[in-house]
């Protein structure tokens, strides 16, 4: 099945499709039209594919360079997403009900990357719901621009964010890239960059 004015990012995503309570399969991608992040519903069996709520999507695009990074989480009838906004160059953060078909939170900054070659950034949920972003930002040395990883939190279902916390080696000639985060027992974050 082919999901018509839909594109995938090129590089760091996490877009698995996604099955609500109601048994709907849904998928986030980006919008080739407008470059914003975009959410896809069909029923199982699949046939086609809409997009839901398209009058509300999110308003960080994801232009140029071209569809960097969306990383988009389910946790039950919610997917949280991550997306990458080329014009800014950092990362926002936004909610999509798949129980209403609808956006919810959206065009939360979440993390400023300025960095142009952005990487990409992965986002867990602990069960206390708060929520961990890993992402690329940048660290000049000698007139230099570096790339290195970082982590943020949200203990506010994403509405604000705390300030990044470096996870690479700072303050040393060599780019940090390339980051995953995947939650483990006892809501640890193994941070893979």
């Amino acid at each position: 099945v082919t999901i018509s004015g839909a594109t995938y990012p090129k590089e760091n995503s996490f877009l698995r499709p996604s099955i609500s309570s109601a048994g709907n399969i849904y998928f986030v991608a980006i919008d080739t039209t407008s470059s914003k992040p975009a959410v896809y519903k069909a029923t199982d069996p699949t046939s086609s594919f809409a997009e839901q709520d398209s009058a509300n999507r999110p308003t960080s695009v994801s232009g140029t360079p071209a569809n960097r990074s969306l990383w988009a989480l389910q946790n039950g009838d919610v997917l949280h997403i991550i997306s990458y906004e080329s014009t800014t160059i950092d990362f926002y953060y936004h909610e999509f009900s798949m129980a209403t078909d609808a956006w919810g939170t959206k065009d939360k900054l979440a993390a400023g990357s300025n960095v142009l070659n952005v990487e990409g950034a992965s986002l867990l949920r602990r069960s206390d719901g708060s929520l961990v972003l890993l992402y690329v930002t940048a660290e000049t040395i000698k007139g230099t621009l570096y790339e290195r990883t970082y982590y943020a939190t949200s203990t506010d279902g994403g509405v604000t964010w705390s300030s990044g916390t470096a996870v690479g080696a700072t303050g040393v000639q060599r780019l940090v890239w390339g980051n995953v985060a995947i939650l483990g027992a006892s809501d640890r974050s193994h941070f893979f960059y």
